[in-house]
């Protein structure tokens, strides 16, 4: 009887070890995602520190610095921003759409 439950155990304990781990698609998404948070929020972040300098010409060197800080909240958000999101689409999207407003804007404060 002993054996009997040994045996029963046994092959339950072997089908739990044999999960498979996370799916090849799952693994870019999250690759995608790191990629994204880091690039893409560099380049956000590289764009607000741009136009918040080119805002206030006449303290230059304290918009500078201003700009400066503002790019590392900015960064720390789209990093949060990226692996919060459902969709990958949307952490795209969040990030792509305010670079193209933060670049528009840079280009009209340069002419």
């Amino acid at each position: 009887m002993i054996s009997e439950n040994n045996n029963i155990a046994a092959p339950a304990a072997r089908a739990e070890r044999r999960k498979p781990g996370p799916s090849r698609r799952y693994r870019v998404m999250i690759g995608y995602r790191f990629l994204l948070a880091i690039f893409g929020g560099y380049a956000l972040s590289a764009l607000v520190a741009m136009v918040t300098s080119l805002s206030f010409p006449e303290q230059q060197a304290s918009a500078t610095l201003s700009g400066t800080l503002l790019a590392f909240c900015v960064h720390t958000g789209v990093f949060i921003w990226v692996f919060m999101v459902q969709s990958t689409r949307k952490a795209t999207l969040g990030v792509l759409i305010p670079a193209v407003i933060f670049a528009i804007a840079y280009w009209l404060l340069k002419k």
